[in-house]
């Protein structure tokens, strides 16, 4: 498993945004497979204990993007 970078102010990934997700993302080659690790926080919810819709297309967002690194 690669880790794959981040960029430091992104809202996706950025470890130094303290309003973003800090998403960790991973490409694991002999599986073709590239993952990515997120805990949402709650003021990120839409409902209690559901994230909002628009985070979790943002989520989907990203993964798209990351899959062609």
């Amino acid at each position: 498993m690669h880790k794959q970078p981040n960029s430091r102010t992104c809202f996706m990934c950025g470890r130094e945004n303290d309003s973003g997700l800090k998403m960790s993302w991973y490409n694991i080659p002999e599986k073709e497979q590239n993952q990515g690790k997120v805990t949402i926080p709650e003021h990120f919810n839409g409902y209690p204990g559901i994230a909002h819709g628009g985070i979790v297309a943002a989520i989907l967002d990203e993964t798209a993007g990351r899959s062609i690194l």
